[in-house]
Parts: structure tokens; C-alpha cells; sequence
């Protein structure tokens, strides 16, 4: 092989370890786009077929999604839809109308109707129930969550009807393309060295450090980890550079 085979064979291969490098082993390295993300929509819920429906991208802790909306005549429904695989995140749909009716279910009866209406009810943990009014209308207010899905779900306690239905992914994984070059571990680590030395902490009063919560985010092109840490009565949001570690910003407050 040449001197100059070698070279162009080198390149070739440190291109191709950039380019396998920036993605995240869960996300695909192109978005499915808006077209598609409609479509498993309305491959979902076949009430939205003929429907039209809007889009939106959105970006939350790590997460790029499409949040679709779209609409029936009887219910307005959201959807969140992975950016990149296309996996369904989030699902709610609610009734467009509040209707008033003769019943006044307890709240044991208010479970019952969830029993037998959803299904995942069988695996539930966690249940929780309130007792709300909306526009004046008894409403139940239902909260679970299974392993992999956590609920929420109004009933009507004047009807006896579901009133509002959602379910949202508990486990969702960052899918940004990036060319981050620190973890989210290293991050915080230079989030609270900073925080440190700024209120004059000593190393064993630095273990009392909390970390509220850390997450990746793009701000004008550049990925960016957002750490939130509290220290007794001191919070501190600190922006650091994903690639350099670099505290770009630190904002404390008392």
C-alpha cells in the first residue's frame, strides 16, 4: 500500500468513527419528519384518519419529539412521537364537551368505571384519587402508573363517562444527535465544583450538594448540559459546555 493509500485509508476511517460517534446507540441519525409522525398517528387512532392535524417539535431533558395534534368531534387528542424512531412517548385524549349529568358517583364507584375501562389498570401501582369540580361538574381525578407507563385519567362523576384519558412513557431515553464529548456525570461534577468554590464550601460541606436534576439541551447550535444543584438555602442553575466542560453560565441564587 502507498504512503498516499494510507493517508486517504486513515482519513477514511477517522470519518467514520466521527460520524458512528454521534449518535446515541438508541436514535437514528435522520428525524422521521412530520409527514411520518402524522402518519403513526393516524395509524394509532383511526378517528383521526381523515383529520387534520398540526404539528410542533419540541426538545425536553435530551428528548427531541413531535408533539401532533388533532382533533374529532367528540375529543381533542395529543400525541408525543419520538423524533427519531418514531415510538409512540405520550397519548391523551379528552372530551370536548363537559356534560353535566343526573349521577354522583363515590369514589369507589369512580374506580370501578376505571377498572373496567382500562386496561392497564390490572398492573396499576401507586393509585391515587381527588375529588374536583370543573365549570361546577364533579370531576375524579386518577392517577397510576405501571412499570412502563404512568396514567392519568379523569372521570365524570355526574355521567359516569371517562372524561379525559393519558398515558406518558416513564423511561424515556435522550435521542439527540450530538458531539457531546463529556457525560452528564462529568457535567455535574463541574457544576458543583463551580458551585464550591463560589460559596466558599469545603470539600466535606460540598457532600451536602444536592442535584435537583441535569439534562441536554442545544442553545444556538451548541449542546449544552443544564445543571440544577441546591445547597441549604443556595440553588445554583449552571449551563456547562457538553464538548469542553466549560461553565458558560452560573446563576445562584439565595
Amino acid at each position: 500500500m502507498t504512503r498516499k493509500m494510507k493517508r486517504l485509508f486513515v482519513m477514511a476511517a477517522v470519518t467514520l468513527m466521527a460520524l458512528t460517534s454521534v449518535v446515541p446507540v438508541n436514535a437514528a441519525s435522520e428525524a422521521i419528519g412530520k409527514s411520518k409522525a402524522m402518519s403513526i398517528v393516524r395509524n394509532h387512532t383511526t378517528a383521526l384518519k381523515n383529520k387534520t392535524l398540526t404539528v410542533e417539535v419540541e426538545t425536553d431533558d435530551g428528548v427531541r419529539y413531535y408533539v401532533v395534534r388533532g382533533k374529532t368531534s367528540s375529543r381533542a387528542y395529543k400525541y408525543e412521537i419520538d423524533a427519531y424512531s418514531g415510538q409512540i412517548l405520550s397519548r391523551k385524549w379528552k372530551s370536548r364537551k363537559l356534560t353535566k349529568g343526573s349521577k354522583n358517583l363515590t369514589k369507589t364507584q369512580a374506580r370501578k368505571v376505571i377498572d373496567e375501562e382500562v386496561t392497564a389498570r390490572k398492573n396499576q401501582k401507586n393509585f391515587e384519587i381527588e375529588k374536583e369540580r370543573e365549570d361546577g361538574v364533579l370531576i375524579y381525578e386518577i392517577d397510576f402508573n405501571t412499570s412502563k407507563y404512568d396514567y392519568d385519567v379523569e372521570v365524570n362523576g355526574t355521567t359516569g363517562k371517562l372524561y379525559e384519558l393519558e398515558w406518558d412513557l416513564r423511561n424515556k431515553k435522550p435521542n439527540i444527535p450530538s458531539t457531546t464529548q463529556i457525560t452528564k456525570t462529568k457535567a455535574i461534577s463541574y457544576a458543583k465544583k463551580e458551585f464550591r468554590i463560589r460559596l466558599g464550601l469545603t470539600s466535606a460541606q460540598a457532600q451536602n450538594i444536592e442535584i435537583i436534576g441535569a439534562k441536554l439541551d442545544r442553545d444556538d447550535g451548541r449542546y449544552v448540559y443544564d445543571v440544577e444543584l441546591r445547597y441549604g438555602r443556595y440553588e445554583c442553575e449552571a449551563e456547562v459546555d457538553a464538548n469542553t466542560g466549560k461553565i458558560l453560565d452560573i446563576d445562584i441564587d439565595d
